[in-house]
């Protein structure tokens, strides 16, 4: 993406100019990371693995993929997202303003978020009960997306439920090989939040 190889001209040009994009063998090109996660999991021929397998199991990863993408992406870190410091730049290259009255939305939303979600994981391994799913790998890249570009402050040390769920993901062979944080390392990631003097949201 930094190079711009998904777009027009570029390596790797998709149909939509966005990524994720995968290509299958026999050409077909599948967008969406949960269509790319559907056909995964059909393709290994264990129906189950990231979607479930009972209806009530179906029905909670559902609900909680959609709660992660609607409530948490789109209504908190990504409206922190566009109003932020790291995106100023671009709104004026287009015109764009940014407003400080959304950013502040955003970061409080994600915060209460971030509570229920401790309070929920205090029962249970995963988002959706006892097994991993694509709602655990939906939470996972918007909390550290969110925690690492966004600056959204996550106060792991108030958050031990989401805190020690984080660290049991995060240490899966997959997310290790395919899922390494850029912008936070190590154990640091999960001590107590501190302002760099950058940016000091009001929360």
């Amino acid at each position: 993406m930094g190079k711009g190889e998904h777009k027009n001209g570029g390596k790797y040009p998709t149909p939509n100019q966005k990524v994720p994009m995968m290509v299958l063998p026999d050409g077909t090109q599948l967008g969406e990371s949960v269509a790319i996660c559907r056909w995964v999991e059909e393709a290994l021929g264990d129906s189950g693995l990231l979607f479930g397998r009972e209806p009530v199991e179906r029905a909670l990863i559902e609900m909680w993929q959609r709660r992660v993408e609607l409530e948490l992406l789109s209504g908190a870190v990504g409206k922190a997202w566009i109003n932020g410091p790291v995106l100023e730049g671009l709104r004026k290259a287009r015109g764009l303003e940014g407003h400080d009255s959304e950013l502040q939305l955003g970061l409080g939303a994600a915060q209460s978020f971030y509570r229920e979600m401790d309070q929920v994981l205090s029962g249970r391994s995963y988002l959706a009960g006892q097994s991993f799913s694509i709602a655990d790998i939906t939470l996972l890249c918007v909390l550290d997306f969110g925690a690492g570009p966004v600056r959204v402050p996550t106060r792991w040390t108030e958050l031990p439920h989401l805190t020690a769920w984080h660290k049991r993901v995060s240490e899966r062979p997959s997310v290790q090989q395919a899922h390494p944080n850029p912008y936070i390392k190590g154990e640091q990631r999960y001590g107590e939040y501190k302002d760099n003097g950058v940016w000091r949201p009001r929360l």
